[in-house]
């Protein structure tokens, strides 16, 4: 039976061959003289008339896309004890912008590349797309829309009854010859689009095909739904889009690469077909050669470049999801050496086949990174930056022909120091404690002390010892006699330590003792003060004589330990608003306990 059926293939190939003679399939744009390789006069005067004809116009629309949403946690007993370490309230509302307002221009015939690393948002991307274009234009590919059943005597496989491209679907059981295109020719050419043009393949039914062959094959689904979809609909003022999310993903590099050179191909002679394909893959830029690049980096920003009708690219535009501070001066190179000592070159084993280069920075180097930080605030008074860099080509930067780039991996911080630290005085025995004069006390911590206040790591380079290695270069390239820092997850990751400074635990002041004390009375975990929600449950099992006490210590806490009440008036219970500011502050002061570091020169 498979004999009979290669045989009639090939009757129906050598049939198809025979009728493109009078056609021959030489590209016009290779042969503009009109000269064609093939020697018949008919065929050269029929190519001559191709070479002049008007290329059909393409449809073209623009789309704007958006989107944002209010984040909320749920606050569970970890989630508290999470906050209650990083000093942040579960409570309040933020507003995070995955995709920035961007203006989209799809055109028929051309190719849209949406990269990025994972997490950065391509799929959010790619829904915003489908939310404003609407099912009508969409067809969307989505290989394998559910999990696959187990194995049984009728699916051995153990695949989905069906595989789905958004709008058609393969059958397990047909052989995939007969599941694709209106005629044998026709089948053959999608099929080949896709790399599947194999005898063996197209008479196997897509239960007997592997997991890449069949995500292939539904690709080839996806064109035959595509030619279809344009049937029945003659007249259209847009062009088609066909959203591919995780392009090749599932593809070993080379056949992805080589479906990637297929898929460009095949769009550029479709004038009413705009393919959207997305995928972390950058290495997929060369052979789709798109006509649009949307880069998602990590964080609030998104990278729209376009292809100029000039040989050199030109960016189209630079958007930045939340605007970041920009006040400021950058703070002046360092004088010191950009060579990492080898003390600490053990670190980075881990990192065996790339470089990095440590250098002086500024302050705009901190806020490319700055999003990564859990402190959205801006650091104190900065005096230095440290970076380190991974020298690479980039995809935007190869979408640019432009050379390897230096990739920001890291940055460190060193700012002046604040005026008050009680675990500075136990550190340094009192040092700075005897200056009465706040002038002079501020002079002499200015010169013999500076502050790490942020050491930021690109989270995909996180774990290979990068922040470790950051403060080692700083402290072996030091300011001041003194290097400190402060750091709410030194007692989970103790980063500072690795690098050689000395670790001082904070113990609790005699009002935070007391108020703690009231708290395990009234069996309220402390980490609970990170929810107001949870706060006013406690509040509405007490009675009216725990209530008045509990108001009253913690008006008596505020007058000791914060200068938010200079007066001495009880706060009232039924007052939510100063209630609930208290419990902040009681936040902020019992949970916020960061470790503090010492270095001496």
């Amino acid at each position: 039976m498979m004999m009979m059926m290669l045989k009639h293939m090939m009757m129906r190939t050598q049939t198809h061959h025979q009728s493109q003679d009078h056609h021959p399939a030489v590209e016009p744009e290779r042969h503009g003289s009109g000269v064609c390789p093939h020697q018949h006069a008919p065929r050269v005067r029929c190519r001559q008339r191709d070479v002049h004809e008007e290329p059909e116009p393409r449809l073209t629309t623009v789309v704007r896309v958006h989107k944002a949403w209010q984040t909320a946690v749920e606050p569970s007993e970890r989630i508290l004890q999470v906050a209650a370490m990083f000093g942040l309230g579960v409570d309040e509302q933020r507003t995070m912008r995955v995709v920035p307002d961007s203006d989209i221009p799809l055109s028929g015939g051309s190719l849209v590349f949406v990269t990025g690393p994972s997490g950065s948002g391509k799929s959010t991307f790619l829904r915003c797309l489908e939310e404003q274009l609407g099912p009508s234009n969409i067809l969307k590919f989505n290989p394998t829309p559910h999990p696959s059943p187990k194995p049984t005597d009728s699916n051995p496989w153990g695949i989905p009854a069906t595989v789905s491209t958004g709008g058609g679907h393969l059958s397990p059981s047909i052989p995939l010859i007969e599941q694709i295109g209106d005629s044998l020719p026709d089948a053959v050419r999608t099929l080949a689009v896709v790399g599947l043009a194999d005898a063996f393949v197209m008479l196997r039914t897509p239960s007997q095909l592997s997991d890449g062959q069949r995500y292939r094959a539904s690709l080839a689904a996806l064109i035959q739904h595509i030619n279809l979809y344009r049937q029945q609909q003659r007249t259209r003022d847009k062009p088609i889009i066909a959203i591919a999310d995780e392009f090749a993903s599932t593809l070993d590099r080379l056949t992805a690469s080589t479906v990637a050179r297929n898929i460009r191909r095949w769009v550029s002679k479709q004038p009413d077909v705009c393919f959207v394909c997305a995928t972390t893959h950058d290495d997929l830029l060369e052979p789709l050669d798109p006509d649009l690049l949307v880069h998602l980096p990590l964080g609030e920003s998104i990278d729209i470049h376009q292809r100029s009708p000039s040989p050199l690219v030109k960016p189209v535009v630079s958007i930045t999801r939340s605007e970041s501070d920009t006040a400021g001066s950058p703070a002046a190179p360092s004088p010191h050496s950009t060579t990492p000592p080898p003390s600490y070159r053990s670190e980075l084993d881990a990192w065996k086949h790339n470089t990095l280069h440590f250098a002086a920075g500024t302050y705009d180097d901190y806020k490319k990174l700055a999003h990564h930080h859990y402190r959205p605030t801006r650091p104190a008074p900065v005096t230095s930056v440290f970076t380190v860099h991974e020298k690479r080509p980039t995809v935007v930067g190869r979408y640019l022909q432009r050379p390897a780039e230096n990739i920001l991996v890291g940055v460190l911080v060193r700012s002046l120091p604040h005026l008050a630290c009680s675990l500075r005085t136990i550190a340094t025995d009192g040092r700075y404690r005897g200056i009465s004069n706040a002038k002079q006390r501020a002079a002499l911590l200015n010169k013999e002390l500076r502050t790490i206040s942020r050491v930021v790591v690109d989270p995909r380079y996180r774990g290979l010892g990068i922040a470790v290695a950051l403060v080692q270069h700083a402290l072996a390239n030091p300011e001041t006699i003194y290097t400190e820092a402060l750091a709410a997850m030194g007692t989970v990751n103790p980063f500072f330590e690795r690098a050689g400074m000395t670790r001082y635990e904070r113990p609790h002041s005699p009002p935070n003792a007391r108020l703690l004390a009231v708290l395990d009375e009234l069996d309220i975990p402390p980490w609970h003060l990170a929810s107001n929600t949870r706060m006013a449950e406690h509040q509405n099992t007490w009675t009216d004589d725990q209530r008045a006490w509990f108001t009253n210590e913690l008006t008596r806490w505020s007058h000791t330990t914060t200068r938010a009440h200079q007066d001495t008036t009880p706060l009232d219970a039924n007052d939510t608003t100063s209630f609930n500011h208290l419990l902040r502050l009681a936040r902020d002061r019992l949970l916020f306990v960061p470790v503090y570091y010492l270095h001496r020169r």
